[in-house]
C-alpha cells in the first residue's frame, strides 16, 4: 500500500444539514465513530460516566445546589455546546453530531431542567452509576448527556455526568465538570447570572479533533496509516483474553470496582518506578496482561498468541497550544500487542519477573506508538478505513470481546481544579474524590488508572452477568498484589 487511503476529509465538517438548514451536523469521526457503534449495536457499550465527590464550605440546601447546577449548565453549554448535541442518522446508516442552535431562553432553562437531575434513593455515585447503566443514550428526545446531583448531606454532594461516548472522552468529561463546578461556586458567591446571545453558541462548536491545525496528508501520516492498517491485518487471528465465563453478555447492569492506596503507598511506587526506568502506565499495563495471562494461561509457555489492546493516548498533546483543554472527544488508538511467551517465559523465576517482562514489552509498544508521525489524522483515517468498511455501521460487530482492556487516564488535576471559588476568590467548593468509567457489557473487563490528590487508583468496569462480581474482585485485588510487588 503506497498511499492512505483516499478520504473525502469534508465528511468531517460542521454544515448544515441538508432537509434542515438551522440544524447543524459534521459527520462522527475516528474513535466517535466506534464509540457510536459500541453504543448503538452493543447494548450501550462504552456509555461513559464521570463522578465527583464534593466538599461544600458552607451548608447549601439540595433545592439550591440544584438551581445553581441548572443555571451552570446552561453557561456550560453556551462555552461547549456539545453537551446539548444529539447523534443522527442518514438513510445510509451513517451517523452524525448534530446541533440546533436556539435562540430561545425559555427552551435553555426547560433543557437544563431536563438534563440537570435530583437523584434520589442511591447511597452513593457508585450505585447511581449502576442503575444509571440501565439506561440506553440517546434518550427519547435525544439528550445523551446529563449531569445527577447527589447529596450526602449539606455540606457533601456528589456530581455524575453520564454521557454517550460519542462527543466526549474521558478528558472531555473533566473538563466538562471543571465548567460546571466553576459556574456552581460563582453562584454560590452571588454572582449575577450571565447573559448570553444565544442562537450565536454554535460557533463555539470546535471542530473534529483530526481538523485542528489542517489536514496533512504527509509522508509520515502515509506511513502511520499502513503501519497500523498492517497490525490490524495480523493481530486479530492470534488474540487471547480472559477465560469465558458460563454467563451471558449484553444488557444488563454494569458496574464498577476499585482500589485507592495510600499516599505514602503511592509515593513509594512513584518512585520506584522512576529507579527501574518504567512509567507507572507501563508497569501497571503489564499488571493487567498478567493478570489476564494467570486467567486464561496458554496451552504452552511459548505460543505466538497476543494480548492485544486498543492503545489509547489523549492526542491533546498533538494539537496545537490553544487546543490543549479541547473538550470532546480527542482520543488516538493503535494496537499495542504484548506475546504472551514474553510472561510465559518469564514467569517459572516469579511473578515479578514476568510483570518486568511484561512492562519491558509494553514499553517497547508504546514507544513504537509514540514515533508516529500524524497520528491523530491516522488515526481517523485507519478507522474509517477498517471498521466502517467492514458494515459496522449496519451493525456487523466482532463477537463479544474478552479483553484485556486498559486506560491510564494519568494525573486527575491536569483537567480538573480541586478547588473552585466564587467570582471574590472565596473557595466554595473542593472536589475529595473523582472517577471515571464506563459501560462494559462485553465479557472482557475494562481497567483503569489514574491518580487524584497525589493518591493511585485503580478501578475496573465490568458486566457482572458475562463476570461475577467475586471474579473480578479477584481480578482488582490481584492487581493491587502485583502493583506492590514492584516496591518489595
Amino acid at each position: 500500500m503506497s498511499s492512505g487511503p483516499i478520504i473525502d476529509w469534508s465528511r468531517f465538517d460542521w454544515k448544515p444539514a441538508p432537509d434542515d438548514p438551522i440544524l447543524l451536523r459534521r459527520e462522527v469521526a475516528a474513535g466517535e465513530a466506534i464509540a457510536d457503534i459500541w453504543q448503538r449495536f452493543d447494548h450501550g457499550e462504552q456509555t461513559l460516566f464521570f463522578g465527583a465527590v464534593t466538599t461544600f464550605h458552607v451548608p447549601v440546601p439540595a433545592h439550591t445546589v440544584l438551581s445553581c447546577a441548572r443555571r451552570a449548565w446552561t453557561a456550560v453549554r453556551f462555552a461547549v455546546p456539545l453537551v446539548a448535541a444529539h447523534t443522527e442518522y442518514d438513510a445510509t446508516g451513517s451517523a452524525f453530531i448534530t446541533y440546533r442552535p436556539e435562540s430561545d431562553a425559555q427552551a435553555i432553562e426547560a433543557w437544563a431542567a431536563r438534563t440537570v437531575r435530583l437523584a434520589e434513593g442511591a447511597q452513593d455515585l457508585d450505585e447511581l452509576r449502576s442503575e444509571l447503566s440501565r439506561v440506553v443514550l440517546p434518550e427519547a428526545g435525544g439528550d445523551q448527556t446529563m449531569i445527577y446531583v447527589l447529596r450526602y448531606s449539606d455540606t457533601r454532594y456528589g456530581f455524575l455526568l453520564h454521557t454517550s461516548h460519542v462527543p466526549f472522552d474521558s478528558a472531555g468529561v473533566k473538563l466538562v465538570m471543571k465548567g460546571l463546578l466553576q459556574n456552581i461556586a460563582r453562584g454560590l458567591g452571588g454572582a449575577a447570572e450571565e447573559s448570553f446571545r444565544w442562537g450565536a453558541e454554535a460557533t463555539n462548536l470546535l471542530p473534529a479533533a483530526h481538523a485542528i491545525g489542517g489536514v496533512c496528508e504527509d509522508a509520515a501520516y502515509h506511513q502511520t496509516v499502513r503501519s497500523i492498517l498492517n497490525d490490524f491485518g495480523t493481530i486479530f487471528q492470534k488474540q487471547r483474553g480472559f477465560r469465558l465465563r458460563e454467563h451471558a453478555s449484553g444488557q444488563g447492569p454494569t458496574r464498577r470496582l476499585s482500589f485507592v492506596f495510600s499516599e505514602e503507598e503511592s509515593t513509594v511506587f512513584f518512585r520506584t518506578c522512576k529507579q527501574v526506568g518504567l512509567t507507572v502506565n507501563q508497569l501497571l499495563h503489564a499488571a493487567v496482561t498478567l493478570i489476564t495471562y494467570l486467567d486464561n494461561p496458554p496451552p504452552e509457555p511459548a505460543s505466538d498468541e497476543l494480548y492485544v489492546y486498543f492503545g489509547l493516548v489523549d492526542a491533546r498533546r498533538h494539537l496545537s497550544q490553544e487546543h490543549k483543554f479541547y473538550p470532546g472527544y480527542c482520543l488516538g488508538m493503535s494496537p499495542i500487542c504484548v506475546p504472551s511467551k514474553v510472561v510465559g517465559e518469564a514467569l517459572p523465576r516469579g511473578e515479578k519477573e514476568a510483570l518486568y517482562a511484561a512492562a519491558a514489552a509494553v514499553k517497547a509498544e508504546y514507544a513504537r506508538q509514540a514515533a508516529y508521525g500524524g497520528f491523530v489524522l491516522a488515526h481517523a483515517a485507519v478507522i474509517d478505513a477498517t471498521f466502517m468498511e467492514m458494515g459496522a455501521k449496519q451493525g456487523n460487530l466482532p463477537p463479544p470481546a474478552t479483553g484485556p482492556g486498559y486506560s491510564g487516564d494519568g494525573i486527575g488535576e491536569s483537567y480538573l481544579d480541586r478547588i473552585y471559588n466564587d467570582a471574590a476568590g472565596v473557595p466554595r467548593i473542593r472536589i475529595d474524590d473523582i472517577f471515571v468509567s464506563l459501560n462494559k457489557t462485553d465479557p472482557g473487563p475494562f481497567f483503569r488508572t489514574y491518580t487524584w490528590n497525589k493518591r493511585l487508583n485503580l478501578s475496573v468496569d465490568f458486566n457482572e452477568h458475562a463476570m461475577t462480581r467475586d471474579v473480578v474482585q479477584g481480578f482488582l485485588d490481584k492487581w493491587v498484589e502485583l502493583t506492590r510487588l514492584i516496591f518489595t
